[in-house]
């Protein structure tokens, strides 16, 4: 989220963060990963991957093939992305929700637990439900309330 993004740039002035991978991930070929990433228990990401710096994906999480996935994005556990997803900087992907493929999800989305998404989510949304929809605009004050 845009809030974690604020402190883990306060931090990096005094820390040093690293990348922590649980040993039961599975990860495929031709990833490209970025810095300081956690990667959880039971993780699964196919070939062809590329995940952004500070990114956290949670226990349980499944990755498709030729996926991007942005700076400081949190995935949170049970979730399932298709194959050919792009998701945007900042965004939360609530518990075991699913995103099939060929969906783009925008920069700093909240997406709800549960959602399944068969559209694509512009940048600075709430969205959630099944099938997930946009329910309103996002701002930095509503982050400070979510997280």
């Amino acid at each position: 989220s845009p809030i974690r993004k604020k402190w883990i740039k306060e931090l990096e002035q005094e820390f040093k963060f690293d990348s922590v991978f649980h040993p039961s991930a599975i990860l495929g070929e031709k990833l490209k990963l970025g810095k300081d990433l956690v990667i959880s228990a039971n993780c699964v990401i196919s070939s062809n991957v590329k995940i952004g710096s500070h990114s956290i994906l949670n226990l349980d999480v499944t990755i498709s093939h030729d996926c991007t996935i942005g700076n400081y994005v949190t995935v949170s556990p049970g979730v399932n992305i298709g194959g050919r997803v792009r998701i945007g900087d900042g965004t939360f992907v609530g518990i075991g929700s699913t995103i099939i493929q060929d969906i783009s999800i925008g920069s700093n989305v909240f997406l709800g637990a549960g959602s399944v998404v068969v559209n694509d989510i512009p940048s600075n949304s709430l969205a959630f439900g099944n099938p997930a929809k946009v329910i309103r605009n996002i701002t930095f004050k509503d982050w400070e309330k979510l997280i």
